[in-house]
Parts: C-alpha cells; structure tokens; sequence
C-alpha cells in the first residue's frame, strides 16, 4: 500500500507489549506427558500461579521492560497477573522512538487507517523478552458476513479417517463429521462423553453468539452454557501477510 503520509505524532496508541516465556523446552515437555497416559502427569494440570513460577516473565523482566517503557515517555497502564502482557499509552512520536519504527496512514478498504512502514526493533538487551508489541496499527478484523461456501470433497493428506463431503449446513461439519475428523468415536462408545467438561476456545477476534445457538438448535444438542472471557490488549488485527495481500 502506498501512504497518505505520517500518522499524526500527536495521535494516543494503546500499546500491548508481549513477553517471552521461560523454560520452553520444559513446557514443551510437560504439555506432551499431560497428554499421555503413561505419563505420571497425564491430565495433571497446572495452577495459573504455578504454570506463572515455572514459565511466566520474571517480576525483574516485567521491571526491566516497564522501565524502558517509562524511560520512553510511555504510561504503563497495567501488567496481566501471568506477566505476559505489559499495556501502556503513548503518543505516535513517542511510540516510533521507543520501537525505532515509523508509523503511516493507508486508504485500506475505503477508509483511513495507520500502520508501520518498517519492523520495529528494541534495544538488545530487550530482544530476548519482548516477543511481541501489539496496538502499531488498527487495522480491524471485521465479521464476515453473507457468505456461502459450496460442499466439497477434503483433499488433505491425512489418511486416517477420510471424511468425504461435507454435509452441514453451508458445507460445514456435522457433531458426526468432527468427532470422526478427532477419532472420538471410541471414547464415546466406553463411555467418555465429555460430561462435566469443560473447555476454553482461544479467539483473536469476536464471533457470533447466535451461530452457537443456531448449530445446538439444528442438531438437536440442547441449551448450550458458555461465557465470554475477555482479556486485555490492542484491538484484533490483520496478520502481516492478509496486509500485504490487500
């Protein structure tokens, strides 16, 4: 995209910055033995407090990159309590100096939005706990609306369980169709149902309540109960890539 010309060195941003984890290869290693049953920590999980002491950013890491964002003319506004995030308010001006970026406006999709014209960058002794900065642009994601997708065969390489067609509704899965795609079948004939379960999905953006409703309703699988859980950060964005190919 071609800039209008430079974001407004006055314009307030809400920052998210992204901490690394610790320990990864640790972590690695425990999420595979929770998953298997010969393992002396199969489905033993841990406490937010206890996954934070093993592989969160050090209290010294949080200090080290508030520091620095104070340092910068940067207000740091909170902290998660799993010290991954670090959340903050500044001014583009401020902002381009602290991450050495340069911040443009771009007509994308009929409106004005800002977004970095280079990378940013942090000072060395910073590159191995900032993972992320999160708030450099507003590009929104916005709902997907009206759209049809036609049933078709899957042409994935996975042998498995080949499914065929898709037959719900708009070419989507049946409750049949996934549990067969997750190899349940089995679990649910001996008796593992999922009942008194419960289970997180991860979104990076919002989704339709209704939809939820519509496919209960549909298939016949009853009230369904479920909340939001909404956590801190920038606005959801366009990965790089869905940028560059607009």
């Amino acid at each position: 995209m071609t800039p209008i010309h430079p974001t407004a060195k006055s314009n307030i941003l809400k920052l998210s910055i992204g901490l690394d984890l610790r320990n990864r290869n640790t972590l690695t290693a425990l999420l595979a033995a929770q998953e298997n049953p010969g393992s002396p920590y199969y489905h033993h999980y841990l406490t937010p407090s206890q996954f934070v002491s093993q592989f969160g950013p050090t209290q010294a890491t949080v200090n080290l990159v508030v520091q620095y964002l104070n340092s910068q003319n940067l207000t740091v506004t909170s902290v998660t309590p799993n010290h991954l995030f670090v959340n903050a308010t500044g001014t583009v001006g401020a902002t381009e100096k602290a991450f050495n970026v340069v911040l443009n406006d771009y007509n994308f999709h009929n409106r004005v939005i800002y977004a970095p014209a280079n990378n940013p960058s942090v000072p060395d002794t910073l590159s191995d706990v900032i993972q992320s900065i999160g708030g450099l642009n507003n590009i929104q994601l916005l709902p997907l609306t009206g759209m049809h997708h036609t049933a078709r065969p899957l042409t994935g390489t996975s042998k498995r369980h080949p499914i065929g067609v898709l037959t719900g509704p708009g070419g989507g899965y049946t409750p049949t169709e996934l549990r067969t795609a997750y190899s349940v079948d089995s679990l649910i004939s001996a008796g593992s149902n999922g009942t008194g379960q419960s289970i997180g999905v991860f979104e990076l953006d919002g989704y339709q309540s209704s939809d939820i409703d519509q496919y209960r309703s549909y298939y016949n699988l009853g009230t369904g109960n479920y909340s939001n859980i909404l956590v801190d950060g920038p606005p959801p964005i366009l990965e790089v890539a869905q940028l560059r190919s607009s």
